[in-house]
Formats: structure tokens, C-alpha cells, sequence
């Protein structure tokens, strides 16, 4: 029996505290978008989509697969 490769699902981890989902959405901080290190990951943050958040402050979009952990 041969085991097959299966290319690995990448996804960020999100919490309330770092992100939100505006209209469908994900809206990542700042802070949790410069920390993705992954390259496929880190290209999916469209730093043009801003949002500003009264208590998270500034955040970027995210337009890639997570996880959103509550």
C-alpha cells in the first residue's frame, strides 16, 4: 500500500481579537498581516482594502482560506 502526498491546505488562524468579517469580508489588523510569513499566505493580503476598527484600529483585507477560532 503506497501513502500519497496530498499538498498541505494553508490557512491563517484568526481570533476575534485580530480580526473581523465586514460584509463577507475578512479584515485582519495590521499587526497579524505583517506577521504572516508564509509567501502564498502573505499574498493574499490586499493592503489597498483598508479598514478602520474603533477598538482593533487599522486593518487590511484578506482575501485567502482561514480558520476563525472564536
Amino acid at each position: 500500500m503506497s501513502f500519497k502526498k496530498f499538498p498541505i491546505a494553508r490557512k491563517i488562524r484568526c481570533n476575534v481579537k485580530n480580526s473581523k468579517v465586514i460584509e463577507g469580508q475578512l479584515f485582519i489588523t495590521e499587526l497579524k498581516a505583517i506577521s504572516v510569513k508564509i509567501k502564498d499566505l502573505a499574498e493574499r493580503i490586499n493592503w489597498q482594502n483598508k479598514a478602520f476598527h474603533p477598538t482593533l484600529g487599522k486593518m487590511v483585507a484578506y482575501s485567502g482560506k482561514y480558520v476563525r477560532v472564536v
